[in-house]
């Protein structure tokens, strides 16, 4: 029976077992065909990771370097992973490179990690809220209206407010729902449909109040992490450079550090190529030069991703903390506003009663 070939990139979890496993096989000396087949017949419960292994498996046993294969399954694997396999294989350093690999995939699925968990409560949080105002507006307020109308008399600004404002949205909210689901759908697809889009896209997505300086900040966090693992594989800095600004996740960033490639390419140091790099951290120019100077380009890149990581997390918390009482606030002023707006035609109502005894 034919298997299913996956068409999904490797998770941050998966590549860290892989590349864990494969490191600690090579270097207790099973043959890495030997060791791929394993993990593909593993109870690991990971469909992608095994159909991984085992395209991995076939491929060496036919012959080809683990570089090529991982280059032949481009969806699911990084191409910088496929350099650092061959920079491992060309240097017989492949242990090394191995290691490499699962210490930088490790660094990203904590990263990930993290960045779920931060996420987590105000997503769940934001996601009550909007349910309970929808509740109010579309439920409640729906099943008093008709006795808050038979009171009689002029009903409070506030009660009036209240039930225009539930006609309209019982009218716009669905439409409001589609249109939602059509942009982003849209925002997702339309980069695939119209390549140029793409571009457009990140640099929109950078400018955003908030969250721009956090997704500009992890940007050059995977470039400098990207950068110190092919310069510690023995890659030069301007092929180093070329490899890494893919790693981006961001096309505008990645399209400014392909002029810093070309000054590199006309002698410049990579410091200074970086520092006329718009938008470029002044802090990971700062280190980059350091590193130049002292020859220990590779430490301070590592450092200086580092450093951008925890500034994106502090950041992205500072977000959260902002976002989590705004949503009590609405929930809790749209709470006083339908309590008042049902109470205010009560209370009239029983001082009308108890002055006319």
């Amino acid at each position: 029976m034919k298997r299913a070939v996956p068409r999904t990139r490797l998770s941050h979890a998966s590549a860290l077992l892989l590349y864990r496993h494969m490191d600690e096989s090579y270097r207790a000396g099973l043959p890495l065909t030997e060791a791929l087949q394993a993990l593909a017949l593993g109870d690991h419960g990971d469909p992608v990771l095994a159909g991984a292994a085992r395209l991995l498996a076939t491929d060496v046993a036919a012959g080809r370097p683990l570089s090529e294969a991982a280059r032949r399954h481009s969806r699911l694997f990084d191409p910088l992973d496929a350099a650092i396999l061959a920079a491992g294989e060309a240097g017989g350093a492949m242990d090394e490179s191995l290691s490499q690999l699962a210490q930088a995939a490790q660094t990203r699925h904590e990263r990930e990690r993290q960045l779920r968990q931060s996420l987590r409560y105000p997503i769940i949080a934001g996601t009550l809220t909007l349910a309970a105002c929808g509740f109010l507006l579309l439920v409640v307020v729906p099943q008093v209206e008709t006795f808050l109308v038979g009171l009689g008399g002029t009903l409070p600004w506030a009660t009036r407010l209240l039930l225009q404002v539930t006609q309209a949205a019982q009218t716009i909210l669905p439409i409001l729902l589609t249109l939602t689901m059509f942009l982003a759908l849209g925002w997702k697809l339309a980069p695939r449909l119209w390549p140029s889009l793409a571009m457009e896209r990140d640099g929109w997505a950078l400018r955003v109040p908030g969250l721009g300086i956090v997704l500009h900040r992890m940007a050059w966090a995977r470039v400098a992490q990207a950068l110190a693992l092919l310069l510690r594989s023995g890659f030069g800095v301007t092929q180093a450079l070329d490899l890494a600004r893919a790693t981006a996740g961001n096309r505008a960033v990645a399209a400014r550090l392909a002029v810093a490639g070309e000054d590199v390419r006309h002698g410049a140091p990579l410091s200074l190529a970086l520092s006329r790099v718009r938008g470029a951290p002044a802090l990971l120019v700062t280190l980059v030069r350091s590193g130049e100077q002292s020859g220990r380009l590779p430490p301070m890149l590592t450092q200086a991703a580092r450093l951008q990581e925890q500034d994106a997390q502090h950041r992205t918390q500072q977000l959260i903390g902002m976002i989590e009482p705004s949503m009590v606030l609405v929930l809790g002023g749209l709470l006083a506003w339908v309590v008042a707006a049902v109470w205010g035609p009560l209370y009239g109502q029983m001082a009308m009663m108890g002055g006319g005894m």
